[in-house]
């Protein structure tokens, strides 16, 4: 889904920060809709740019999630009612929630719905940490970054403390004001590195929808959040991070603000996404990674690829993103000590 030169992870200091590999310039990348491709989106193309074309995959999530049957009624309430878990995206009928004494449901749930206490959880916990705002990077994993932060900045001298290095998670249905403007230059950071991702029947792009979290027509980004890491208000590098339930997690659309490349922080901020991920007890995250750049991902950050056969187990069970010319790249999450309650991450 994202291909990743050697400048864009900074595996080497000696490459010029402007650099992109043959991958960013002309790597095309698919999702499970379709998707015209343009040809106007070339004329804007710019150095560490990324063209991004949906492909429709043999094999989808689709159906149930308990009889795996597509059966949907739209009319009235009964056992082929569908309801979609507001977390993994799952459906479920309703009938097959009474046989297997997950739910029974005599009308359909006003509000969100959870297919279960896990997704709950999950919900809850991401809710609690979109309203904290901003959290300290650990000091571990700061370091780096503000040590070459700190060469930029021509003053090689100046105290740490006075570089702010943060994450921060934002939803775009419950954001503030202010999380509204990081949403805002998320974009920007999205806009700079990537061509649209076009719908071919409303040709609206697709990234919108994802950043700000939307739903239109089939497409349904709600589970989407964002991800940035920030150096006091400046978002250095951002992600696009949907959990589809404990068993997994996908991160289609990461990137770094051009200026910033080569200063270690799309490390950092995989880093700090795993360790979230580690919190809420997610078993494994998903990543693309373009044809040839799989060395990066399986040297650079401990990732393995997918097998083909479990990819098309997990493709059927989850509405995922996926692209073309890419491999589906997986690591397993250590599990960390979950979070109390109204309390901050630290």
């Amino acid at each position: 889904m994202i291909p990743f030169s050697t400048g864009c992870t900074a595996l080497h200091n000696s490459i010029d920060a402007n650099w992109s590999c043959a991958h960013c310039i002309t790597k095309k990348v698919t999702r499970l809709t379709k998707i015209q491709d343009s040809s106007s989106m070339a004329k804007d193309r710019v150095q560490g740019r990324c063209k991004r074309v949906v492909k429709a995959m043999e094999s989808i999530a689709s159906g149930c999630a308990l009889c795996k049957c597509g059966d949907f009624t739209k009319l009235g309430f009964n056992e082929r009612t569908v309801l979609l878990c507001d977390q993994c995206e799952k459906e479920f009928h309703v009938g097959c929630l009474k046989v297997h004494g997950m739910e029974d449901l005599k009308e359909l749930p006003q509000g969100e719905w959870f297919c279960g206490k896990d997704c709950q959880h999950i919900h809850e916990i991401l809710h609690l940490l979109v309203l904290n705002g901003p959290e300290p990077v650990p000091g571990s994993i700061a370091s780096k970054v503000i040590a070459k932060l700190q060469q930029e900045s021509q003053n090689g001298s100046a105290d740490s403390t006075s570089f702010n290095l943060t994450w921060q998670i934002l939803h775009g249905k419950r954001k503030s004001s202010q999380q509204g403007t990081v949403l805002d230059d998320v974009m920007d950071i999205f806009s700079e590195c990537f061509d649209p991702i076009v719908d071919a029947v409303s040709g609206e792009d697709l990234i919108p929808l994802m950043v700000y979290s939307h739903t239109k027509g089939d497409q349904e980004f709600g589970g989407m959040h964002c991800i940035v890491l920030k150096f006091n208000e400046e978002v250095l590098s951002a992600s696009i991070v949907r959990i589809l339930g404990k068993q997994l997690a996908e991160m289609p659309l990461v990137a770094t603000r051009l200026r910033r490349r080569s200063l270690g922080c799309c490390e950092a901020l995989l880093q700090c996404v795993e360790r979230l991920l580690g919190i809420l007890q997610i078993r494994q995250i998903l990543v693309p990674a373009a044809e040839g750049a799989e060395g990066i991902w399986l040297r650079k950050f401990g990732f393995s690829q997918m097998p083909h056969k479990q990819l098309q187990e997990f493709f059927s069970q989850f509405q995922m993103m996926v692209f073309s010319g890419s491999s589906v790249m997986q690591k397993a999450i250590l599990s960390l000590p979950g979070i109390p309650e109204n309390s901050k991450l630290e």
